[in-house]
């Protein structure tokens, strides 16, 4: 995280060490040679914001609400409320021209209600420090929206879909094995109150056992939610667990590479938005709680029935006249029918918390 990086930067005077440690990273990581401590905390805020703009934007886009700067544009309460009901899905009076301070504080105050009173824990935020533009302390409370509205409700998706398969081969014989049916959805309420109770540790457990459960298939294992994942490897694998040949396409290029094609991917066939930008997912500075915001998309259970071959997807008429047993070419259509794919197919919304354009009508 960034204050482990930042005490090695502080501490650690030898150039030749801090290049070592770097290029060990990768090069990605050498950019951080030139920079001094407020230089990295900044970009470590700005990967932040870029982050969860994304995702705000990914919960608004049924409104066609668009932010730019999240900071700036949640400050008179408008679009704060309209996030707050679309999470919550719940109605809220508010003004929607607000011209003096106190309206704008009462928007925002409003929302801070409601969201509490959803079950949302909020800490350390207040109207105040959101009109006063407070980034830190913002980004904070996003986080706190983002866990509670977004990754928990993933972990509690992949829970239920594992009772369910409890259920089916429990049920199947009857008897004394309802009992223990009954017994282990019981188990699940009481570790789901666990993990909300205990923040992130439980959930990047959870989120680590089924994302490893699926890289099985082409050989990984993740331990974290940074280092891990900056090659671009892990990534990969995780999209080709549903979009089989996405890995062999792109094993040989560049982490940057891997990661925007297997975002492309995600997006196109699982229907997962890009809430990272490729070249922030590698970086050094990111941390476990905004990658767990895009990792926690893909331990959906809707996601478990996708099956796509690209290869064997391929129709006769996309390949054409081109020899077929050129990896290239064949490569090339495989590329093209990815694009066909975006524009035939629509992508399925993996945020737990975006609402359909019928719910949005009746509550906005």
């Amino acid at each position: 995280n960034l204050s482990e990086v930042m005490e090695w930067w502080m501490e650690n005077e030898n150039p030749a060490k801090k290049r070592e440690q770097c290029a060990d990273e990768g090069g990605h990581a050498l950019e951080l040679l030139n920079m001094n401590a407020e230089e990295i905390k900044e970009k470590w805020l700005n990967i932040q914001k870029r982050s969860y703009t994304n995702w705000i934007n990914e919960v608004l886009r049924p409104t066609g609400e668009v932010v730019n700067d999240i900071v700036d544009d949640i400050g008179n309460g408008v679009l704060l409320c309209k996030l707050t009901m679309l999470l919550t899905m719940k109605r809220l009076r508010y003004q929607k021209n607000p011209r003096l301070l106190f309206q704008r504080q009462d928007n925002i105050q409003k929302s801070l209600n409601l969201l509490e009173q959803s079950g949302c824990k909020l800490v350390n935020i207040g109207a105040s420090d959101i009109m006063t533009k407070n980034t830190k302390l913002i980004l904070g409370f996003l986080w706190q929206l983002v866990q509670h509205f977004h990754v928990f409700q993933s972990i509690k998706n992949v829970r239920k879909m594992n009772r369910d398969m409890k259920g089916e081969n429990l049920m199947g014989n009857l008897g004394e094995e309802t009992d223990e049916f009954l017994e282990s959805e019981r188990q699940e309420k009481v570790e789901l109150k666990k993990t909300r109770g205990k923040s992130t540790h439980h959930v990047k457990k959870q989120i680590l056992v089924d994302i490893n459960r699926r890289l099985e298939r082409r050989g990984f294992r993740v331990d974290n939610l940074t280092t891990d994942w900056r090659n671009g490897d892990a990534l990969c694998a995780l999209v080709d667990y549903n979009v089989r040949g996405i890995y062999d396409l792109y094993q040989d290029s560049d982490a940057v590479m891997k990661v925007a094609e297997s975002m492309i991917a995600a997006h196109k066939f699982l229907g997962i938005p890009q809430l990272i930008e490729p070249e922030d997912f590698i970086s050094n500075l990111i941390d476990e709680q905004t990658m767990s915001m895009y990792i926690s998309c893909f331990v959906h259970d809707g996601i478990e029935e996708i099956s796509v071959n690209l290869f064997d997807d391929i129709t006769p008429d996309m390949m054409g006249e081109k020899d077929e047993e050129k990896v290239d070419e064949e490569t090339a259509d495989v590329l093209e029918f990815m694009k066909a794919q975006d524009a035939a197919s629509p992508t399925r919304p993996m945020l737990a918390n975006v609402a359909s354009f019928v719910q949005v009508s009746k509550i906005l």
